[in-house]
């Protein structure tokens, strides 16, 4: 399993580099699943 946080940059557009390992990791069978902060915890 991968976790990935992609907003967790600068960038507030998809980055090529990341785009492809995820696309890479998901064709490979590994399932990706996606992490967003939503300050629950008051973060």
């Amino acid at each position: 399993m991968l976790v990935a946080n992609v907003f967790n940059g600068p960038a507030d557009e998809a980055e090529p580099a990341c785009t492809s390992a995820l696309a890479a990791a998901h064709a490979a069978g590994i399932k990706v699943i996606g992490y967003v902060d939503t300050g629950y915890f008051g973060g």
